[in-house]
């Protein structure tokens, strides 16, 4: 998956590995993989959309709510509660979300307290945004999407300075 592609390389790249070594270090280290220790992937909103903004009869169907808005409000009271548990006991060495667009959801669950300091960067005339956040219970980073898109991170550049950011301030 694309998705998990991107997440190896980043990954991989803030221990301090060239991006490219991606697939020696998912090997080694098995992220996300059933028994491993040491990484969690999950999603704020669980119920996956193809689309951000798609909402649409199956989707009503199939979480019980007529509206996005209406099941994202209920996930924020009922999971996000039980996120920032585990964040608190478990004591993660960094959260990283995927996703700018949630970047005030990502804070809620660490806890932060102040906003985020923002930093920019171009790769091939696109805008990259990170965001790191450590006034919360944890230190958190909220990175452009990893599955694509010109404003995701989407080459070998982009992640490794966006690793480089996340290793410069946490």
């Amino acid at each position: 998956w694309p998705f998990n592609r991107n997440a190896f390389k980043l990954l991989a790249a803030i221990v301090g590995l060239p991006a490219r070594d991606y697939r020696d270090f998912a090997m080694r280290k098995q992220p996300f993989a059933l028994g491993s220790k040491g990484y969690l992937k999950g999603n704020l909103f669980p119920v996956p959309f193809n689309s951000v903004a798609a909402w649409d009869e199956h989707a009503s169907r199939t979480t019980g709510f007529g509206t996005k808005d209406e099941y994202k409000s209920w996930v924020r009271a009922a999971r996000f509660p039980i996120l920032k548990a585990w964040i608190e006991r478990c004591r993660p060495r960094l959260v990283i979300g995927s996703g700018i667009t949630h970047l005030d959801d990502f804070q809620e669950i660490v806890g932060a307290g102040e906003p985020a300091k923002e930093f920019q960067f171009a790769v091939n005339g696109h805008t990259k945004r990170v965001l790191i956040n450590t006034s919360g219970t944890v230190p958190i980073a909220i990175i452009p999407h990893l599955s694509g898109g010109i404003h995701s991170l989407n080459s070998y550049e982009s992640i490794e300075r966006t690793a480089a950011i996340i290793r410069s301030e946490i």
